[in-house]
């Protein structure tokens, strides 16, 4: 038993103060619970986008690795083959391949393949010739080997969101290369040479004679105008000379490896990143357009010596044309 000595102050509060004070408590557990309802919703919510998004991570890992795994062995086939063409191109090289050459040569391995696609020339090379089905099984023996790699889960970093970086083992590489060294590339590197060589020999041969016979006539033309003293005689001795030879020169038998030459020339004067490497002021450094002529060439002669495609006239003369 207690005694109230004192009453509270809800005592004193009337039935109306009562009921409202009532009402605003009810009024803020409502708010209350519905600020715990938005809260839990708002979790609900996050967690679900959450959710969402590693899953559109996930797919675009899943499609980012396959385009990534496609390209990654797209270049492979790509690469392996024409490490397989650049051994037979340094073979054959009539002469040692400076560093500058090696980039040249390497440019235009990589632009045949690219062109005409690995994986077509691996399927004609497995019947054209001995030393193409060997290029072919080696191509399709190490991309077979790599692609069995890329099929290791082991390596797979797909579970972490990200898109799955390929590469090529060590050993793999050095198994190729191996491989490739082991293929014997002799006679048709000798071949190759030797029409290279006979190319250039020609080239070199025709412009001496050319040089003489140009001599000759100017030294025919010097020496009528010296002896007359009729101005329009000496003027029409010196153009028929330019004549003479400019006809000489229209039909002067050529080879490809000419045609070659004298279109880097012609390109020279029409390109700006040539004029930087062939041109010394106004002049030609012929040393240096014969040298790249002759890769070009090593490169077309090396493709019609070994059969790897069909080189016609049509097809030479589009390759001859390319060199712009």
């Amino acid at each position: 038993m207690y005694t109230i000595n004192k009453p509270s102050a809800n005592m004193n509060k009337s039935m109306a103060e009562i009921n409202r004070m009532i009402y605003e408590q009810q009024l803020q557990e409502q708010e209350d619970e519905q600020k715990r309802m938005q809260l839990e919703s708002a979790l609900k919510e996050k967690e679900l986008n959450e959710s969402q998004n590693n899953m559109l991570n996930y797919q675009h890992s899943i499609i980012a690795t396959a385009e990534a795994k496609r390209k990654f062995l797209e270049n492979v086939k790509n690469s392996l083959l024409s490490e397989c063409l650049f051994k037979l191109y340094k073979d054959s090289s009539v002469y040692p391949l400076t560093e500058s050459d090696k980039i040249i040569a390497r440019n235009l391995v990589n632009k045949f393949v690219l062109e005409h696609g690995a994986g077509e020339l691996m399927l004609d090379f497995k019947t054209k010739n001995l030393l193409l089905s060997e290029f072919s099984r080696i191509t399709n023996k190490y991309y077979n080997r790599i692609l069995e790699e890329c099929e290791d889960e082991s390596c797979d970093s797909e579970k972490a969101g990200k898109a799955r970086e390929f590469s090529i083992d060590d050993k793999t590489k050095d198994d190729f290369f191996g491989d490739l060294e082991n293929i014997d590339t002799t006679d048709a590197s000798k071949l190759i040479k030797e029409r290279v060589s006979d190319a250039i020999s020609e080239f070199i041969d025709n412009n001496e004679t050319q040089k003489l016979e140009y001599e000759d006539i100017i030294k025919t033309a010097q020496d009528q105008i010296a002896s007359t003293t009729n101005e329009s005689y000496a003027e029409a001795y010196s153009n028929n000379a330019k004549r003479i030879i400019n006809e000489k020169r229209i039909n002067a038998k050529k080879n490809v490896f000419h045609y070659m030459v004298e279109s880097l020339c012609k390109n020279t004067f029409k390109n700006d990143k040539l004029k930087d490497k062939y041109l010394n002021e106004a002049n030609l450094n012929m040393d240096n357009i014969v040298n790249d002529s002759m890769l070009i060439y090593n490169m077309l002669e090396m493709v019609n010596t070994t059969n790897m495609v069909n080189v016609t006239e049509e097809y030479m003369k589009e390759y001859v044309e390319s060199l712009a």
